[in-house]
């Protein structure tokens, strides 16, 4: 049996963080899921069950139940979901692209006896950022979403396992994405047992964290059911700190010079900002948004540059680190969608930005970092729109030269670098920033002193 086809909303998305009280700004926030893996606003994985629970019921109860979520569902994917009979419950495959986005299997028992659903508690106000530390070991309870409303969201779901039950299916979402691992993380899979009632809270402990794949499994009991859970759990970036910085950068080795950082308010970006001060430069830092002095947004860049003219601007080199979430959920071995967003970035909004800069300075010398990658002489199966993005940016480069006889173009294909941008859950070797970075500064500040 085939169901039709599904395809959630920001709208679906706000309101299952309302019904659930999973508020993690990787379900609801597109510029914040921008900055993160996999780049794109990523569904609940427990709406997309309890939204597929409730199709299938059919008037039955559930005994257990297992989900693995194989690959993060986005928003505007065009979901198909085929649902297999097995002996005692079904097996529920939901694809996209014929890819398997999420698989579950369930066992079928006795509808839940009508019981009162205990009151709803008092939710986590903001999701926590827990270090992997602060996960080994960790326990505790947490509140559980008011069962009502669920109800009324998965009425037939909510006839087979019971009130209490679908509150504490919806309270797995807020457990994985508010409590733990909670702001960096993505939900793996769980298989839980329905039995008994609820007080309306769900115990939780860490029974594994393996920090390879960065994956922490957690055992779950209360919410009329019990099992166990896990999760992918990322961890914030921790840049160096400031003294570490400043013992590398002699004192006034760039003074006199307003360098421009395009992107320095995070990642790589941060760092350079960060090493020019330290040598007494005074970086003028752009951010997409409201990071940084001055807003820029590359992609239509009239109002920064705007900006910069009102500052006053008048430095001679500039970094160029603007950029879109490079690792990505990969369905196809090319995906249009993400060579357009690279492309936006490192080749359209870097030329215009150039074009801007060069009328803003007509006849002043000005030197420009463009960080390029070492995946363009070979790109890894999941960076090929990336590499060929960076490879047509290098293109561009080389013509920027030639047509402005004043630009001077410093390209460099580095390495793989711990930063925010290409930090993934399983754990891969990268350079640190400042060991890459500092090279490149000296000679850039050089030509252009």
């Amino acid at each position: 049996m085939t169901t039709p086809e599904r395809v959630f909303t920001l709208a679906d998305q706000h309101r299952f963080a309302a019904l659930s009280g999973d508020r993690n700004p990787l379900h609801v926030d597109p510029d914040w899921a921008a900055t993160v893996y996999p780049g794109r606003v990523v569904v609940h994985g427990m709406h997309l069950v309890l939204g597929l629970l409730d199709q299938v019921v059919d008037g039955r109860g559930l005994a257990r139940l297992a989900v693995t979520f194989v690959r993060p569902v986005l928003l505007g994917d065009r979901l198909e979901t085929k649902v297999t009979p097995t002996e005692g419950g079904l097996v529920v495959m939901v694809l996209a692209r014929d890819e398997v986005m999420a698989r579950l299997d369930l066992v079928f028992g006795p509808p839940a006896a009508e019981a009162e659903p205990p009151p709803a508690g008092v939710l986590p106000s903001a999701p926590r950022a827990l270090s992997p530390a602060e996960m080994t070991d960790r326990g505790g309870e947490m509140a559980l979403p008011a069962a009502a409303p669920l109800a009324e969201a998965f009425p037939r779901l909510a006839r087979a396992v019971g009130g209490a039950a679908l509150a504490g299916l919806a309270g797995l979402s807020t457990l994985v994405g508010m409590e733990c691992p909670g702001l960096h993380s993505v939900f793996a899979d769980l298989a839980v047992t329905f039995a008994g009632k609820s007080d309306g809270t769900l115990r939780y402990r860490v029974t594994q964290l393996d920090r390879r794949f960065s994956r922490v499994t957690l055992a779950v009991e209360g919410g009329g059911l019990a099992g166990t859970v896990a999760a992918s759990a990322g961890a914030p970036e921790a840049p160096e700190e400031d003294e570490d910085v400043a013992g590398l950068v002699a004192p006034g080795e760039f003074a006199g010079q307003t360098p421009l950082v395009v992107g320095g308010g995070s990642g790589l970006g941060a760092t350079t900002a960060r090493l020019l001060a330290a040598g007494g430069a005074e970086p003028v830092v752009t951010g997409h948004r409201s990071v940084g002095q001055v807003r820029l947004d590359v992609t239509d860049p009239a109002a920064g540059l705007a900006e910069l003219v009102r500052l006053g601007w008048s430095g001679g080199q500039v970094y160029y680190f603007a950029s879109p979430r490079i690792f990505r959920r990969r369905l196809e071995p090319y995906q249009a969608e993400d060579f357009a967003d690279f492309a936006a970035v490192y080749v359209d909004g870097f030329y215009e930005l150039m074009r801007g800069l060069t009328k803003l300075r007509p006849a002043a010398p000005l030197t420009v970092f463009y960080p390029s990658s070492v995946a363009v002489a070979k790109p890894p199966a999941d960076m090929l729109e990336y590499a060929l993005a960076k490879q047509a940016g290098e293109g561009l480069c080389a013509a920027l030269e030639r047509k402005f006889p004043r630009l001077r173009m410093v390209v460099e294909r580095l390495p793989r670098i711990d930063s925010r941008q290409t930090r993934s859950f399983v754990k891969v070797a990268a350079a640190k920033p400042v060991s890459v970075m500092l090279p490149i500064i000296r000679r850039v500040q050089g030509m252009g002193s």
